[in-house]
C-alpha cells in the first residue's frame, strides 16, 4: 500500500512540475518581426540607422509587421499592440485582432507613418523607437522593435530622447573634466592606502 502511495505521489509530482514547462514551451510560439524603410527606399530594414536616412519633420516611411505563428497548434485571438513615438502618426490603427492563425502561418501588415511638424520633432539628431507586441488567447506572446532617428525640428530636447553624442569643443571639455576626476579618484585612494 505504501508502495501506490509513493508511486502515486511521483507521478503527481511530475506532472505538477512538467506542466509548467509544456506552458513555458507553448507560449513562445508567436513571432513579431518589425522592419522599417523611407517610402522612396526599396529594402526594409531592421532599423533605419543615421547612415541610411535621417527623417525629418512631415516624412513619411513605411513599417512592416509580420506576425508568425511558431507553433504546431492555431493560436486564436492574438491581440497585437503597437506603440509610437510621440513624434509619429500613423495612416490607420496600428493595434489590432488576429482571429486565427494556423501552425506556421504568418501575416504581413504594412502601414504608413508620418513624422509630425517642425513643433513635435527636435533640432538634434534623435533616436526613437517603435514598439509591437501581440499575445495570443493561449497566453503566447511575440514582441519587436524598430528604430529611426529623426531631426531638423524645433521642439526643445527633453531627458527622455536619445540623442547622438555631442562633438566638438563640449566632448573634449567633457573627456578632460572625466579624466581629470580619474586621476584625482586614483590619487586620493593612493594616498588613503599608503602605497
Amino acid at each position: 500500500m505504501t508502495n501506490k502511495i509513493v508511486s502515486v505521489l511521483c507521478a503527481l509530482a511530475f506532472l505538477i512540475l512538467s506542466v509548467p514547462a509544456l506552458a513555458a514551451d507553448y507560449n513562445d510560439k508567436i513571432e513579431i518581426d518589425l522592419k522599417v524603410k523611407g517610402s522612396n527606399d526599396p529594402t526594409w530594414e531592421n532599423n533605419l540607422e543615421t547612415s541610411k536616412v535621417i527623417m525629418g519633420p512631415n516624412v513619411k516611411f513605411d513599417v512592416q509587421m509580420i506576425i508568425k505563428n511558431k507553433d504546431s497548434y492555431n493560436q486564436t485571438w492574438i491581440k497585437v499592440k503597437t506603440f509610437l513615438p510621440a513624434v509619429l502618426v500613423a495612416n490607420s490603427d496600428m493595434s489590432f485582432t488576429i482571429p486565427d492563425l494556423g501552425a506556421g502561418s504568418e501575416i504581413s501588415k504594412i502601414f504608413t507613418v508620418t513624422l509630425k511638424d517642425k513643433s513635435a520633432v527636435t533640432p538634434n539628431v534623435t533616436k526613437s523607437e517603435i514598439y509591437s507586441e501581440g499575445k495570443a488567447e493561449s497566453g503566447a506572446v511575440g514582441k519587436d522593435w524598430a528604430y529611426f532617428y529623426a531631426g531638423g525640428g524645433t521642439k526643445s530636447a527633453t531627458s527622455s530622447g536619445k540623442t547622438l553624442p555631442a562633438t566638438g569643443v563640449p566632448l573634449i571639455l567633457g573627456s578632460l573634466s572625466a579624466s581629470a576626476a580619474l586621476a584625482l579618484g586614483f590619487g586620493l585612494r593612493k594616498l588613503a592606502r599608503g602605497y
